[in-house]
């Protein structure tokens, strides 16, 4: 991986972008809801996003659009060689 997503606290209603670019040519996010007691696992690549203000770019960064408190959560990017980790907080509009 060239570049690992990063812990991100931002405002609720803010656009986000995570980070995670790879040589290959193949980056899947997952996001994992804290509020469950059990986890679970929602894909994010180019052609499958299960929600409307997601998007991930061709270079493997995950793009978030006018954010709320449910989208908080531990973001999983992974490349066929490697993972890494990224938290997201929202917070409350000011």
């Amino acid at each position: 991986m060239t570049s690992k997503p990063k812990h991100v606290t931002i405002r609720e209603g803010s656009n986000v972008k995570l980070d995670c670019c790879s040589d290959t040519d193949v980056v899947q996010w997952q996001y994992v809801d804290p509020r469950l007691k059990r986890s679970f696992a929602v894909n994010y690549t180019n052609s499958d996003v299960y929600q409307s203000n997601a998007n991930v770019y061709d270079n493997g960064s995950l793009h978030l659009r006018s954010v709320t408190k449910r989208d908080t959560g531990i973001y999983r990017c992974e490349d066929p060689q490697e993972a890494a980790f990224a938290e997201l907080q929202v917070l409350g509009e000011t």
